[in-house]
């Protein structure tokens, strides 16, 4: 049998976004103020105001992202910049599941 080389990458993703005018939390109507990723603890990514994620897309398409309320964010993505996330593990589901 051959040894097999798997290599997973695990992405934790988080984004934030402008509630001044009490729609933070609205996919549709928010707006990002920040995207943050982190590979490992040496390799982080913050992008302010970020208006096109088009040179990350392949990455959050195709690697599992970990973050916190993650449906929300797929549907922001999805919404605002064409990004379908597939492989996701979310944080808040989680915790709501073993509780």
């Amino acid at each position: 049998m051959k040894k097999r080389d798997f290599k997973i990458v695990f992405l934790f993703i988080d984004i934030e976004t402008d509630d001044s005018k009490g729609c933070g939390l609205d996919t549709y109507r928010s707006q990002m103020v920040t995207f943050q990723a982190m590979i490992s603890a040496k390799k982080q990514l913050i992008i302010h105001e970020p208006k096109n994620l088009e040179i990350l897309k392949a990455k959050l398409e195709n690697n599992t992202l970990v973050g916190h309320n993650i449906r929300f964010e797929a549907k922001f993505r999805k919404h605002h910049f064409g990004i379908t996330l597939r492989d996701v593990y979310d944080t808040m589901m989680a915790e709501q599941i073993i509780q």
